[in-house]
């Protein structure tokens, strides 16, 4: 297939040019992003990343190994050195704040994917990503028997958008509410039934 014709190239390349960081970047990124070989993929990674310790890309690659592989404080130092580097590529904020969602640190999470939109406004990954934190805060809330601070979880979150507090709907209209508001704060298009 495809990624089997890839491997063999990227093999290729790195049996002329064993320290391309580039080339052992990519190949590193495409292993983990299909969940294969990861030990080779780490290896890989590493290897770019002490080839160009300063290079944003690799330090990046690195993150994105660990992180594949659930090692969640190795991942999070290297995307923040990428970051560090002077790294304006939206993915390593969008990682670094799913590293962060794992953790724990929520807001964290919504500080790196609002970057993460910032460098790349039309990437639906990361527009739909305080979309679902929004979501799970209010359906939390509501479970909790507090649909009236539900309702107030999206202008909370999705800070300089107008959002309405409407407290008379009932509980799973809330969070269809809620939902419907965060995407439309968040520029998502939503089609009311």
């Amino acid at each position: 297939g495809i990624s089997h014709t890839s491997d063999s190239l990227y093999d290729e390349a790195l049996t002329l040019h064993p320290q391309n960081s580039l080339a052992l970047a990519r190949y590193a990124v495409s292993l983990a992003h299909r969940g294969r070989q990861m030990e080779r993929a780490l290896d890989l990674a590493q290897q770019a990343a002490s080839l160009t310790p300063q290079e944003p890309t690799s330090l990046h690659t690195l993150g994105y190994v660990y992180f594949v592989r659930g090692d969640l404080q190795k991942a999070r130092t290297w995307l923040e050195k990428a970051i560090k580097a002077g790294s304006i590529d939206a993915a390593a904020f969008e990682h670094l704040g799913d590293v962060h969602e794992r953790l724990g640190n929520l807001k964290l999470a919504q500080h790196f994917w609002q970057e993460a939109l910032h460098l790349d406004p039309n990437s639906r990954d990361v527009i739909e990503k305080p979309l679902v934190f929004v979501e799970q805060q209010c359906a939390a809330l509501v479970a909790g028997d507090h649909p009236q601070l539900a309702a107030l979880l999206p202008a909370q979150h999705l800070p300089g958008h107008d959002v309405r507090v409407v407290l008379e709907l009932g509980d799973d209209d809330l969070v269809a509410l809620a939902h419907e508001l965060a995407a439309v704060a968040v520029h998502d298009e939503v089609d009311r039934v």
